[in-house]
């Protein structure tokens, strides 16, 4: 439904499914360098459900193979 709902609001939307820690964060490096010509006013939404650590006050994503008592890995 989210989906949906996003996409009839005009934005695109990409859906992954069960990441490694490898390919997630190579495509949210990607996702971010595609997102440098946006201007004032534009908006990015990013939508994760999963798993994510806490390490020194910073917040990580962690794919289906991320150990969250690893944290440095």
């Amino acid at each position: 439904a989210l989906r949906k709902t996003l996409e009839a609001a005009g934005y695109g939307v990409t859906v992954v499914n069960d990441y490694d820690n490898a390919s997630l964060l190579g495509d949210y490096f990607d996702f971010l360098a595609g997102t440098s010509d946006l201007g004032k006013g534009d908006v990015i939404l990013v939508y994760y459900l999963g798993y994510a650590a806490q390490h020194d006050k910073h917040n990580f994503f962690m794919g289906v193979d991320g150990d969250p008592s690893n944290p440095d890995q």
